[in-house]
């Protein structure tokens, strides 16, 4: 597991995503901050050799991540999600929710091996 850049929270983080690649069929899990850059990185996935590509248009990256929230073929399953703040409506004062403003997000892989491998048995 990598850790880049400055995160306050870096300590539960690692618990977390160290929770997400305790699962089997969990290849990789990338977490990037607000500008997509790269801030935590665990595992091996097609997504992180992505992620670490020389030369890797930051803003081009935020773009396709905006669209392609989910990915797949017949070997993996990737997830995106962004990362928003929390809004809370305490007074009742807000008529509708307000779009919450982006503060990263988290690219998780997950292998398809096993769920093919149970498929050729039935």
């Amino acid at each position: 597991m990598r850790v880049c850049g400055v995160f306050r929270h870096t300590t539960l983080l690692k618990q977390n995503v160290d929770a997400a690649r305790s699962f089997q069929d969990v290849n990789s899990i990338a977490v990037l901050d607000a500008e997509s850059r790269l801030i935590l990185e665990s595992g091996s996935g097609e997504a992180l050799l992505h992620l670490n590509r020389p030369g890797l248009n930051q803003a081009d990256l935020s773009d396709i991540a905006a669209f392609v929230t989910v990915y797949q073929d017949s070997n993996i399953l990737r997830l995106y999600e962004p990362i928003k703040a929390t809004q809370i409506n305490l007074d009742g004062l807000l008529a509708a929710p307000v779009d919450a403003a982006r503060l990263g997000a988290v690219m998780i892989e997950i292998s398809k091996q096993s769920l093919n491998k149970q498929k050729q048995q039935f």
